[in-house]
């Protein structure tokens, strides 16, 4: 099996050169030429390795996540894996830890992808994000994004999300609501919290005072320590940033003797399956994974076939699911 361009030259007949000049799409070649080194790459090369060589590609794609324990990532990679056969590219996992990016940016450098999926995009690593736009790195940011960022973009509807929760407490009757937050430097996080604010006050003449919004990250140990909090300020709902820390917020109420739903109720936000397990049974709003994972690929894939076309950002909406951690209201 050929993989280099000594042995599809030695096959083709011609110098490395030659091979190099028809894979770089070289006018200085004749069509005869051309079309002995063409063909030695389709017969003794795997067809993916050789679209890549003709068109300069590696038929990877980086995907940049981070908190790789926090069980919304699996999905979305399992989210990303299953669109990726169709796309023809394969996935090349990056769980960076800093704001620098580093993997990625080596990953693009050394031509080891052809564009990148990043999908924690935050405020902290602005600046090596922009340093990757501005090198003209085929790249799209999906789950979260950064609206004043000049590139493709794929993320949930957030502030749309806030205010399906808000809508939905405020039909139910609800009057002491809650917050957990995540990290302000998550575009998101802001997002949502001021949708759901704004819905609240706007729709339901609801202020939620200072000592009822709870900020950390977007963890369990966040929710359950929260929820103690919340539970003396005397709410009678908890509304969480994601799923995770909702779970927290659940074992936190229990843990300070009281009960969910009879006494409290508490939503999340990503319908995580683990939402559906009896001891959470957890009201939340599904983010559409799999369609923004679809839409993710198609821009990256149409980016790198056309560098100069105009940046699109999608936003796609959140589903309210309600189960028993709201008491199965509607």
């Amino acid at each position: 099996m050929v993989t280099t361009s000594r042995e599809v030259a030695r096959l083709a007949g011609v110098s490395q050169s030659t091979v190099s000049r028809v894979i770089n799409g070289s006018p200085k070649v004749s069509e005869s030429t051309r079309a002995r080194v063409l063909a030695a790459l389709e017969e003794h090369t795997p067809n993916a390795n050789a679209r890549a060589m003709r068109l300069g590609r590696t038929g990877a794609v980086g995907v940049v996540v981070s908190g790789i324990t926090n069980p919304y990532v699996p999905e979305m990679l399992e989210a990303l894996s299953g669109a990726a056969p169709g796309s023809g590219v394969t996935l090349t996992l990056w769980n960076e830890q800093g704001s620098d990016l580093a993997n990625a940016v080596a990953g693009v450098r050394g031509g080891t992808v052809d564009g990148l999926i990043l999908t924690s995009a935050t405020t902290s690593n602005v600046a090596a994000l922009q340093r990757l736009i501005d090198r003209g790195t085929p790249m799209v940011l999906m789950n979260r994004g950064l609206s004043f960022l000049d590139v493709d973009q794929v993320t949930s509807d957030n502030e749309q999300i806030g205010r399906l929760v808000a809508r939905y407490v405020i039909k139910q009757g609800r009057k002491r609501i809650g917050l957990v937050v995540g990290p302000s430097d998550i575009e998101a996080v802001v997002e949502r919290r001021e949708g759901l604010l704004d819905e609240l006050w706007v729709n339901g003449g609801l202020d939620v005072p200072r000592a009822a919004i709870v900020q950390g990250e977007l963890t369990f140990g966040t929710g359950e320590a929260a929820a103690k909090a919340l539970l003396d300020a005397g709410v009678d709902t908890i509304c969480c940033g994601n799923d995770v820390q909702a779970m927290g917020a659940i074992a936190g109420v229990q843990a300070a003797g009281a009960r969910v739903p009879e006494d409290v109720w508490v939503v999340g936000i990503d319908d995580l399956e683990m939402s559906t397990w009896r001891p959470f049974d957890l009201t939340t709003v599904r983010q559409q994974i799999h369609r923004m994972a679809e839409s993710a690929l198609s821009l990256l894939l149409a980016r790198l076939e056309d560098p100069s076309a105009p940046v699109q950002k999608i936003r796609v909406p959140g589903e309210l699911v309600v189960r028993g951690s709201t008491g199965r209201s509607v």
